[in-house]
């Protein structure tokens, strides 16, 4: 009986062993990958900018270069600001790797200056504290903050934004100041672009958004917010004559803006020449700007003194932006025949594409972007694929390029040809039929 206890026990040992030598690779697999996980390398937080980054802040905090997932739990500020003389080498490009930490006391997160053109919305996940937002100055096409529900303060000027929802944003004053948006120099077309947050009763929000292309301010400028919108229509460097440029009131008496045009003097040097000075106007609140064809830049001034990156870091946005003024893009429309149409899907006679510009501008086009011709007018008489491109000039500045594509029938003759071919047949079945008939009337 002894002996069957003993080779029992020992079976059972057995067993426990192989499960034992079965199963602790994979605990020691998973403790290892817990352990990676915490220990943050390089190669997990992927952008080396940003881990470099990361490293410096964590060692000004004193807690030293290694990166784990709570080496921030109690930073209220996390600035990855970059200078912006700084080459793009040295900037970081993507902030995805933030998930990773926990970031619930940060009240600050700072991202100027750099090369980031998305930011996925669950980065901000998990910051609850989150107050104040910079993001100026990175190329964003998007910014998804459906996450973020405490935000007092976004600085977002200077990127390539067409949409913002700021519904969740709070109005009630960022510490002793105005909650505030800075959505300046982004290619907005309209305040519908913008979806802004609710009026409460005691909202205190200023919104700063010059340089973009808001024409509709009327429509919202009783919401109970403020506004600073002064220059708008010149968020690209290429503005076309139909395209309005407005001043608004900014509400600041210690801001103005002065629109210099710039020529090539003899020696090829470049002349200024002040063309227009642009302050606050109580008997005038929005001013339509009215400029020729040319180049031109528009200084900012703070008390009469321009405004660039030594002299005022609060006003940084409005530095000097250089712009042109170009001729009006040529519309076009064909005939064919005596008819005129707007468009052609596809063109089965001999046609022409007439180009339309100003009465000023010169016109030229080409065929799929080759060598430029003077003119206004291009024969379509062969069959084909046709590709023009055109664009007006004026003063030697070109407009933005146009341009049409033609699909033609092989052969412009051919429809003329069948549809004679096809009169020749019927006459010829009418011929017979009748020639039939006379017969079997003269058998009758």
């Amino acid at each position: 009986m002894y002996k069957k206890r003993t080779g029992f026990y020992i079976l059972c040992i057995l067993v426990v062993a192989v499960i034992l030598a079965l199963f602790l690779p994979s605990f020691a697999r998973a403790k290892s990958t817990a352990k990676a996980e915490n220990n943050l390398t390089e190669s997990i937080i992927g952008d080396n900018v940003l881990y470099r980054k990361l490293q410096d802040i964590s060692r000004a905090n004193g807690t030293g270069a290694a990166l784990s997932d709570e080496t921030f739990t109690s930073v209220t500020e996390l600035d990855l600001t970059n200078t912006s003389k700084a080459p793009d080498s040295d900037k970081i490009t993507d902030i995805t790797a933030l998930r990773k930490f926990d970031l619930r006391s940060v009240k600050v997160l700072k991202l100027g200056n750099n090369a980031i053109e998305t930011i996925p919305a669950n980065v901000f996940q998990g910051m609850e504290s989150l107050e104040y937002l910079d993001v100026s100055n990175n190329g964003l096409n998007s910014l998804d903050l459906s996450y973020v529900v405490n935000l007092k303060v976004l600085i977002a000027n200077n990127n390539n934004l067409t949409k913002l929802n700021l519904e969740n944003f709070v109005t009630t004053g960022y510490e002793s100041g105005d909650s505030l948006i800075n959505i300046s120099a982004n290619p907005f077309d309209s305040f519908a672009d913008v979806e802004m947050p609710t009026v409460k009763s005691d909202s205190r929000l200023k919104l700063i958004g010059y340089n973009n292309n808001f024409g509709d301010i009327m429509s919202i400028s009783n919401n109970g917010f403020s506004y600073e919108l002064g220059l708008q229509g010149l968020n690209l460097d290429r503005v076309q004559l139909n395209q309005t440029i407005k001043y608004y009131n900014t509400g600041d008496a210690t801001l103005s803006a002065k629109i210099y045009k710039l020529t090539k003097g003899d020696n090829n040097e470049t002349v200024e020449t002040l063309v227009k000075t642009l302050s606050d106007d109580p008997s005038m609140p929005i001013k339509n700007i009215d400029l020729a064809v040319g180049n031109y830049r528009v200084d900012y001034l703070k008390n009469d003194t321009v405004i660039n990156g030594t002299n005022n870091d609060d006003y940084i946005w409005l530095e000097s932006n250089e712009f042109s003024v170009v001729p009006n893009s040529p519309t076009y429309y064909f005939t064919v025949g005596n008819k005129k149409y707007d468009e052609i899907e596809k063109l089965t006679h001999k046609g022409v594409l007439h180009i339309v510009s100003d009465d000023t501008a010169e016109v030229y086009y080409s065929f799929g972007g080759d060598e430029w011709i003077k003119g206004d007018e291009v024969k379509l008489n062969k069959g084909g694929t046709y590709v023009v491109k055109f664009k007006s000039v004026i003063n030697g500045i070109e407009s933005n390029i146009s341009g049409v594509t033609i699909n033609a029938s092989a052969n412009l003759h051919v429809p003329d040809i069948f549809m004679a071919l096809l009169v020749a047949m019927l006459a010829g079945v009418f011929v017979v039929v009748i020639y039939f008939i006379g017969k079997y009337l003269q058998r009758r």
